[in-house]
C-alpha cells in the first residue's frame, strides 16, 4: 500500500490533477486499454473516499507512477514538480 498526500495548491487541487491524469488517455496513439480502466476506476474510487491521503494497493500505485513517467506536459512550474515528486516519493 503507498500513500499519497493531498493538497490543494495556488493553481489546482492534487485530488482533481490524479482525476484528470488517470481519467484520460495518455494520448490519442495510445488510448486506455480495459486494464488501464480497471486501475483508473480503482483509483477513482479511492480518491472519492479519500479526504488528506489517498491510499492505493501497489498494483494501482505502479500503474500510476508508470503513467505519469510517460506523460508529457505542456506548462513546467515548481508546483507541478512539486506535486509530481509528491506521488513518486509516496510510502
Amino acid at each position: 500500500m503507498k500513500t499519497i498526500a493531498l493538497q490543494i495548491r495556488v493553481n489546482f487541487a492534487d485530488k482533481d490533477m490524479i482525476k484528470d491524469f488517470v481519467s484520460n488517455a495518455s494520448s490519442a496513439q495510445q488510448p486506455m486499454s480495459i486494464d488501464d480502466i480497471r486501475n483508473a476506476v480503482k483509483i477513482l474510487d479511492a480518491l472519492e473516499a479519500s479526504q488528506d491521503n489517498l491510499i492505493l494497493e501497489d498494483a494501482q500505485y505502479n500503474w500510476l507512477v508508470a503513467k505519469i513517467k510517460g506523460m508529457r506536459f505542456l506548462k513546467a512550474s515548481r508546483e507541478l514538480l512539486e506535486f509530481l515528486d509528491g506521488i513518486m516519493a509516496a510510502t
